[in-house]
């Protein structure tokens, strides 16, 4: 009920007013009901100002971020959950080392810029049944990434209908990859990045009435494994890519 609503976000208001001071090392905002999105702006932004290093997110609604929130330094961890963000600017954590994106929606005004994500030392990059809008091209720039992941998302474009997105991922660790997407990514890794364990799979309700969809899938994926089977170990793919692993065998 909405005096209990109210009495709730004036006793947060005081709770963070009295923590002005001090160092805040966790916070966790989960909402299951609609706030005052701007109010709980404040709220992100008093945690940031006292420098939390561990931050969790969820609200099923849309949010509005301080600007300086994708540029934290004191972030440490970082998990979004249910949120829907405008991104008005490239991101970057320079103490990042895990980040986490599950069911979220990001919204790009621009379709012909990439998306810059700098993370000097991140080395856990989760992305789950998220939606990304209007992003064609996104650059992740992580030279000590050890786990990427990135399951059931969607790419979409409003402008021109087309919904493939190049992802480029820079770093020289040795990374575990996973990739689950229903419309299909192309991924690019730059010369250094070495894999160990590799996982492949593409879902589509339809895929198996649509032969010219399945042949596109399949020379993407073959793709990513051409330019990455130096480097892998262990390699999974799934029952729909099974005449790419044929392929496989055949070329070694």
């Amino acid at each position: 009920k909405q005096p209990k609503k109210t009495d709730f976000m004036n006793f947060v208001d005081r709770v963070l007013a009295l923590s002005k001071n001090s160092s805040i090392k966790e916070c966790h905002l989960l909402f299951l009901d609609v706030y005052d999105p701007f109010r709980m702006k404040t709220w992100i932004t008093a945690a940031l100002s006292s420098n939390v290093q561990r931050l969790l997110i969820s609200y099923a609604a849309d949010l509005v971020f301080p600007r300086w929130f994708f540029t934290s330094n004191s972030l440490m961890k970082l998990e979004l959950k249910l949120c829907k963000i405008k991104i008005l600017m490239n991101i970057s954590y320079s103490n990042l080392r895990i980040l986490g994106f599950h069911d979220v929606e990001f919204q790009k005004d621009d379709p012909s810029s990439p998306l810059f994500l700098t993370f000097p030392v991140i080395e856990e990059f989760l992305s789950s049944d998220c939606k990304w809008r209007n992003v064609k091209k996104l650059k992740i720039e992580a030279p000590r990434l050890a786990r990427f992941e990135m399951t059931g998302c969607i790419f979409e474009h409003a402008n021109d209908g087309s919904n493939d997105c190049k992802i480029e991922i820079r770093g020289s660790n040795r990374a575990k990859f996973k990739c689950s997407v229903d419309i299909f990514a192309s991924f690019y890794f730059s010369s250094q990045s070495k894999l160990v364990d590799a996982s492949l799979e593409y879902w589509k309700p339809d895929m198996n009435d649509d032969i010219n969809q399945r042949s596109k899938t399949g020379f993407q994926a073959c793709m990513i494994l051409t330019r990455s089977s130096a480097f892998i170990r262990f390699l999974e793919l799934s029952t729909d890519l099974i005449q790419v692993k044929i392929l496989l065998y055949a070329s070694f």
